[in-house]
């Protein structure tokens, strides 16, 4: 092997893969089902980690908040026209993953269906290349936790 470590050539190995593919999420659960399957194995995120954040959409300029799963995929739950609005979405879902209540689907579904009613718009499709750059944001740093982490 190169002079990459042996987890970074792994990691080049997935941003290469990952980095072909389409990184769209279509809302249709067959698609999605698909996408996951051919996804999770090298998923930068292990089934127990969810990242969650918010982006100024590009072209309407709402701050639309998402999650990821896996690592390679940005879903976006609301779409709002105050930063602070944002701000507070994804505190609540951060609340309900960091409690007991991440394992009840319908405490789940209730906090989903509450952020798309209270949402100040639908949210709007992320260009690819915003979703890359948080794909990749979340890789690098996966990854470099994973490294600090081995160094301890």
């Amino acid at each position: 092997m190169s002079s990459l470590s042996q987890s970074e050539h792994w990691n080049n190995q997935r941003t290469r893969s990952f980095c072909q593919q389409t990184v769209s999420i279509a809302q249709n659960v067959q698609a999605l089902e698909h996408f996951y399957r051919r996804t999770d194995a090298l998923a930068p995120l292990s089934p127990t980690q969810i990242v969650v954040g918010s982006i100024q959409h590009p072209s309407t300029g709402l701050y639309q908040v998402w999650i990821s799963t896996n690592g390679w995929d940005v879903i976006c739950l609301s779409a709002r026209r105050s930063v602070v609005q944002a701000d507070a979405d994804r505190r609540a879902i951060k609340v309900i993953l960091g409690s007991q209540d991440i394992y009840n689907e319908e405490k789940v579904a209730a906090l989903f269906a509450l952020l798309a009613a209270e949402s100040d718009e639908e949210p709007q499709p992320l260009p690819d290349r915003v979703i890359r750059q948080i794909c990749e944001a979340i890789q690098r740093t996966v990854v470099s936790r994973s490294e600090a982490h081995k160094w301890k």
